[in-house]
Parts: structure tokens; C-alpha cells; sequence
């Protein structure tokens, strides 16, 4: 356990003008308040991506993972060329 720095950009392909793209850190399986980003399309066919940093408190064992919501209307994947999660313990505070 401690306190982690967790950070992600996050991509999402191919959303048209004004779909939203919303991502959330969850620490198992609840949404963390401070860990949420969200972005709206200008364009056809736009790709958008969501950077974010957030510090947590995380006991021993705690699941940490990132949900992503969309209203394009249907299926969408992550972009993995273009996306990276990273967490990293902060010692000393």
C-alpha cells in the first residue's frame, strides 16, 4: 500500500462531431473522483485523447484499471498504438 501517482493518455478513434469521450481511474471497480477526464469531438472522424493524472491512496492488494464511456452509438476500441497507463509509487509524502 501507499500513495501511487497513476497517469494515462488514453485514445479513442474515428468519433464524430460532438460524441463525448469520458475515462475514469477505478481502484476496484469504484469510479475515483479526482481521476476522471472528458473530451467532445469537433469534427467527423476525429480522434480524441484524454490525458490524466491523479495521486491515490491505495491499500495492498487494490485493483487499479481505467473505464472508458462513449456516445458514438456503437463498439469502439482503445487505440493501442496511442495509448499508455503508467502507476508509480511516490515515496517520502
Amino acid at each position: 500500500g501507499g500513495k501511487y501517482l497513476i497517469n494515462g493518455i488514453f485514445c479513442m478513434n474515428g468519433l464524430d462531431d460532438n460524441d463525448r469521450w469520458d475515462t475514469f481511474v477505478t481502484i476496484d471497480g469504484s469510479r475515483n473522483a479526482k481521476g476522471h477526464y472528458f473530451n467532445t469531438a469537433t469534427g467527423d472522424n476525429s480522434d480524441l485523447f484524454n490525458n490524466m493524472s491523479v495521486i491515490v491512496t491505495l491499500a495492498a492488494g487494490e485493483k487499479v484499471t481505467i473505464e472508458g464511456y462513449h456516445n458514438y452509438g456503437s463498439n469502439r476500441d482503445f487505440s493501442g498504438t496511442n495509448s499508455y497507463f503508467a502507476g508509480y509509487k511516490l515515496i517520502g509524502i
